[in-house]
């Protein structure tokens, strides 16, 4: 028998070495580390602020260290009886999409809890004060805003009329100079605001929307780092939204209350964010962004999913749980022709590691139109074309109607009502993969008017003000 020649040791390792220049030669860099980016927006709920901090503990005992990043309302750090001592830039004294903070003991407990986070590691930042969009401010509303927000902050209790308190020895722990993230509400931005970010010496924002393998770049601008979200389709579904809590909420229930269907939401929520990692870990290695609220929406589905996201993904090798100033930092520190070689995926890839079932996602489009003498779904998407396993079931203010479409007959019911919320939702087999809810007004009249944007497109629009209430419960604007 032949025998084989024998591959010694320093063969092999000339072998790797040769691959290794060759690597080089062809521009590749050091691969980097996954970043996984974790935030918080509001700050309202002293429970899920302990809760929160308390997952962060457990997390690093479990070998999943992670930092949360809290986007913190300045209105919830002014005492209701203060109130009018902030100005809203556009709509004057003591107004609030989302509320204030309440007595002494709610403020004080707030304040002791954002020192808690900081002295723990995890990153405080701006998301301004009454959660109203700035798209259409000036160089003059914004200014003054990030001025008011960090008067509150910074001397929060002057502002308060509080007197120095034992609680607090060593007073705000947490200082103005470590404030340098911000996120718009409603993630409502214009041009001014990137010339009073870099006047307040901001090194990143969070506000703008892109493509989930974007690698982080420098705004022309202001020349702050961007940390977009990031846009997904939810797995199992052709559903579009963002990379926050609320907009799946939006997605999945059209923001309404509905705790029976929370395991598939969990679900849901969590094969999307496993599959954008994995995407992205076996990718280019963009970070990751993920944006969530002191809220338990759907029976607190999405935070059970963060939670098992974290615990799955913040272990694995080469990834960094971490905070958007660690990010900025790390993004300081890189070379633009490194960063342009991550963003190529010119770096040697790890074995693929995948952590998603594959749940498929559709390419599918649904909004109601009418139909003759009633109103029926049209379809669009790559999906669309074979219709021969989707069912599309309709419902008139939740109550579910036969047929093909939707008829005027079909409305009887609605004593003395002027409009009514229409949907259709498209099924494959048994799983919801779109829906669309319209409102029709007029209803009876010769001109009926049906929206023509399905309620389920704010699932795109960004950080709404409802993503700071409780479920089921409205927000007061406070005047």
């Amino acid at each position: 028998m032949r025998r084989l020649p024998v591959i010694s040791i320093l063969a092999v390792s000339a072998f790797f070495t040769s691959l290794t220049e060759q690597a080089r030669s062809q521009g590749e860099v050091p691969r980097p580390p996954q970043y996984v980016a974790l935030a918080f927006d509001g700050s309202s709920s002293i429970d899920m602020w302990n809760t929160t901090r308390r997952f962060a503990n457990d997390a690093k005992a479990a070998g999943a260290p992670l930092k949360f990043t809290y986007f913190i309302s300045g209105v919830y750090y002014v005492g209701k009886a203060n109130k009018r001592r902030y100005i809203e830039p556009t709509k004057g004294p003591g107004v609030s999409a989302i509320g204030w903070g309440a007595d002494e003991a709610d403020l004080l407990a707030r304040y002791d809890q954002t020192n808690l986070a900081f002295k723990e590691g995890h990153e405080i930042a701006s998301h301004a004060n009454a959660h109203f969009s700035g798209d259409k401010w000036g160089f003059k509303e914004w200014q003054s805003e990030f001025r008011q927000f960090h008067e509150i902050i910074f001397d929060f209790l002057r502002f308060n009329a509080l007197r120095p308190t034992s609680a607090f020895p060593n007073g705000w722990i947490f200082n103005e100079q470590e404030m340098k993230g911000f996120r718009a509400p409603q993630l409502g931005v214009s041009q001014p605001l990137w010339d009073v970010i870099k006047d307040f010496g901001y090194r990143y924002d969070t506000s703008l929307v892109a493509k989930a393998n974007y690698w982080p770049e420098k705004h022309a601008r202001g020349g702050h780092w961007n940390f977009p979200l990031a846009a997904l389709t939810i797995a199992g579904t052709g559903k579009r939204t963002l990379s926050m809590d609320y907009n799946f909420y939006v997605a999945d229930s059209a923001a309404q209350p509905n705790a029976a269907q929370k395991d598939r939401f969990k679900k849901q929520m969590l094969e999307t964010y496993l599959q954008y990692f994995d995407s992205n870990y076996n990718g280019n290695r963009a970070p990751l962004h993920i944006g969530h609220h002191f809220s338990l929406w759907n029976g607190g589905a999405y935070w059970e999913a963060m939670k098992e996201f974290a615990l799955t993904v913040c272990k694995k090798p080469e990834v960094v749980c971490g905070t958007y100033k660690e990010l900025a930092d790390f993004m300081d520190k890189t070379p633009p022709e490194t960063v342009r070689a991550y963003r190529e995926g010119r770096f040697q890839k790890r074995p693929s590691l995948r952590l998603s079932q594959g749940l498929p996602v559709y390419d599918l489009g649904v909004r109601i139109a009418q139909n003759g003498d009633g109103y029926a779904a049209t379809l669009s998407g790559r999906d669309a074309r074979d219709r021969t396993d989707l069912r599309v079931e309709y419902r008139v203010d939740g109550k579910r109607v036969s047929g093909r479409q939707i008829r005027s007959g079909d409305f009887r019911g609605l004593v003395n009502q002027t409009s009514a919320k229409i949907e259709a939702r498209v099924f494959k087999g048994l799983n919801e993969i779109a829906r669309a809810t319209q409102v029709l007004s007029h209803l009876g009249e010769v001109s009926e008017v049906l929206t023509e944007t399905p309620l389920e497109a704010r699932a795109l629009l960004g950080d709404l003000p409802e993503a700071h209430a409780a479920e089921g419960e409205g927000l007061h604007h406070g005047h």
